[in-house]
This record gives structure tokens, sequence and C-alpha cells, in this order.
């Protein structure tokens, strides 16, 4: 699998993943209004996804050693997100 592959397949999976955690979250009935607590469970979503991605990576083509990385990425990717969600709701 080329590098390019590897990455178009993990992005698209972990892209439906959050695309879904959302609607997920509030049929559970967590509290989305909350800055605090929509941080923590996707802070949360973003580890399961890029775990679950680095387990698969047979498929997936994204290898990564320890779970220490997988936190780290799921943290740099949970304040991304959170930058650019509030950047979209003041437009």
């Amino acid at each position: 699998m080329t590098t390019f592959q590897s990455a178009a397949i993990a992005g698209l999976i972990w892209n439906l993943a959050l695309w879904y955690a959302g609607p997920f979250f509030e049929d559970l009935e967590f509290d989305m209004k909350n800055p605090t607590s929509m941080m923590l469970l996707y802070l949360s979503a973003n580890f399961a996804v890029v775990w679950l991605l680095a387990r698969f990576a047979v498929l997936t083509g994204l290898g990564i050693s320890s779970w220490v990385y997988v936190l780290f990425l799921a943290i740099a990717a949970n304040f991304l997100q959170y930058f650019l969600w509030q950047k979209m709701e003041k437009k």
C-alpha cells in the first residue's frame, strides 16, 4: 500500500467515525453545550478511532507502535478540531 493510499483510507475512516460521533453522543444525552465535556468526548472518540486504525494497520496502512503516540495524535487532533469549530461558529 502506498503512503497516499494509507493516508486516504485512514483519513476517510477517521472522518466518518467522527462524523457519526456527534449524533451518537447526543443520542446518549451527553452535554454537548459545555466545551469541556465536548472536548473530552471528542478526545475519547479520537483516541478510540486512531487506536483502532493502528490496530488494523494491515487494512488501513496506519501503523503506530505505542498507545502514547496515539494519545498525542488524538490530543493534537482534538485541539485542531476545537479551534476550527470555534472559527466556524464565528462566521
